[in-house]
């Protein structure tokens, strides 16, 4: 989600400016990290790898053919325009991992989708 976010937010700069260019996918990369942190009021405990803060990480394969254009150039664009969830490795959350080579871990996936079925079937119910 937070890949297409920057995607929309990038091209609609660009449309709004006419200019291809008016986006700084680094600067886009800074908003989607810290700049959400600081959104929330979480700044002090995440969106940076600092000392204190907690070990909030993601890993991404450059690899896979979506990202097949990276040639030592700045990876911010490639992840700003190019990026997918499915290209994320590994994801740490307070220093615990909750993706790793791709799959979520300790997550029953089908058991999850099951309750969201369920949830979502309760709410057209009760809206009638």
């Amino acid at each position: 989600m937070v890949f297409a976010l920057m995607r929309l937010a990038a091209l609609t700069m660009a449309g709004a400016a006419r200019d291809e260019r008016a986006a700084q996918p680094r600067r886009l990369l800074e908003l989607a990290t810290l700049g959400g942190a600081r959104a929330l009021g979480l700044d002090a405990e995440v969106g940076a790898l600092a000392p204190g803060r907690k070990a909030d990480l993601l890993a991404v394969r450059f690899d896979a053919l979506n990202l097949a254009g990276f040639d030592g150039g700045d990876p911010s664009s490639l992840l700003v325009y190019l990026g997918r969830p499915e290209n994320v490795a590994l994801v740490m959350l307070g220093g615990r991992v909750v993706k790793r080579d791709g799959h979520l871990v300790g997550v029953d996936v089908p058991a999850l989708l099951a309750r969201a079925r369920r949830s979502i079937r309760a709410v057209r119910a009760r809206a009638g």
